[in-house]
């Protein structure tokens, strides 16, 4: 090996293009610290010489298209701190060998296409701040032991094939500010303990078959900005607690088996952007309360068994989506539907009530709200 080459200790690479397979020269740089060929178009798989650079801090081969399985070898870099593998093709188990990485902080995997088991040996990782596994192939349960890594910030899970229950011991991860356990085959029910991620700012366990009530402990995760329930089996009522999420920005509900009426108090989550209830059993009229949200972007009840007439919902300017279909909505189309001038999307089909319904004479001609009330059926009054 050539000693000069050994030297080098920060080699920028950004300024080139580099393609073909990952140059082995690079794993003669012994002292070298950071290794960045993120973007690059690269082919083939990691070597196992990457094992030689025993120095490196950080190795960052994000979306590089590189492939084949993570070699044993990256157990090597023994002062590795973060390592970023995401959006590539690797295939196989993630190595027992990264256990070793005891001065790692960052471990991103996330969108390749491993598979197995989460491996128990992660949990020797003690200093971990961010572990994002989400996006690839995984299966079996989610280990308890997850709940060793006292460190972690964030956790991201999502787009595997994990199963069983949601361990009771991720809720002790008291720093974590993004939870995501997302399109999986998870079950049961969701512990009353979530209560204690008192940092959480991101929770998101849509897609999965997880039953029982929604907990109303969940108002304690006073710095939830998105609450993400959607698509799985939860029964129950629409917990009122969940008013005292003031940071709430997205709150999405839909596709469960929730029932009862929708709480007023949702109204007074001014920094709501995005309110998804659909596809649920939810009764009883539309509060008036929500009119307050006027940062609301998208506001989706539809397939419910709301009834009553729309209340006024002309305040609410920067929806772009309402979708109040297959209800059970009576009476006239409000004026102020004239006023949602950012409106692209909007249903209000499948309301028997609404049939004989007209547009109201504020909404001008050949305006986007004109033309969706037409696609819907109406007409002019």
């Amino acid at each position: 090996m050539d000693d000069r080459k050994s030297m080098f200790r920060d080699l920028p690479l950004q300024e080139f293009c580099i393609t073909g397979p990952l140059p082995e020269a690079l794993t003669d740089l012994t002292l070298l610290r950071e290794l960045d060929l993120s973007l690059h178009v690269l082919t083939g798989p990691l070597p196992s010489s990457l094992g030689n650079l025993k120095s490196l801090e950080s190795l960052d081969l994000l979306d590089c298209n590189i492939d084949g399985p993570i070699p044993e070898s990256v157990g090597d870099l023994q002062n590795l701190q973060k390592l970023n593998l995401v959006g590539n093709r690797l295939t196989g188990p993630v190595p027992k060998s990264i256990g070793r990485l005891s001065k790692l902080v960052q471990l991103q995997l996330f969108s390749n296409d491993l598979t197995g088991p989460i491996p128990l040996e992660l949990m020797q990782l003690s200093l971990l701040t961010q572990l994002d596994l989400g996006s690839n192939e995984l299966t079996g349960p989610i280990p308890p032991e997850l709940g060793q890594l006292s460190l972690l910030t964030r956790l991201h899970l999502g787009t595997n094939k994990l199963l069983g229950p949601v361990p009771e011991t991720l809720f002790g991860l008291t720093l974590l500010t993004q939870l995501n356990l997302s399109s999986q085959y998870l079950t049961g029910p969701l512990s009353p303990l979530v209560a204690q991620l008192v940092n959480l700012r991101r929770l998101n366990l849509e897609e999965n078959e997880l039953e029982g009530f929604i907990p109303p402990e969940l108002n304690l995760c006073t710095q939830l900005r998105q609450l993400n329930l959607s698509d799985n089996q939860f029964v129950g009522p629409i917990p009122p607690s969940l008013s005292n999420l003031r940071h709430l920005s997205e709150l999405q509900l839909g596709e469960n088996r929730l029932e009862g009426p929708i709480p007023a108090g949702l109204g007074d989550l001014t920094s709501l952007e995005v309110l998804e209830l659909h596809q649920n059993i939810l009764t009883g009229t539309l509060p008036e309360s929500l009119t307050r949200l006027t940062n609301l972007y998208y506001l989706k009840v539809h397939h419910n068994q709301l009834e009553g007439p729309l209340i006024q919902l002309g305040a609410l300017e920067e929806l772009s989506e309402l979708q109040l279909g297959f209800n059970r909505f009576s009476g006239e189309i409000p004026d102020s539907i004239a006023r949602l001038i950012r409106l692209e999307e909007l249903g209000l089909r499948g309301n028997e009530g609404l049939a004989d319904a007209k547009i109201p004479g504020s909404v001008e001609d050949g305006s986007r709200v004109y033309d969706l009330l037409v696609a819907e059926g109406f007409s002019r009054r």
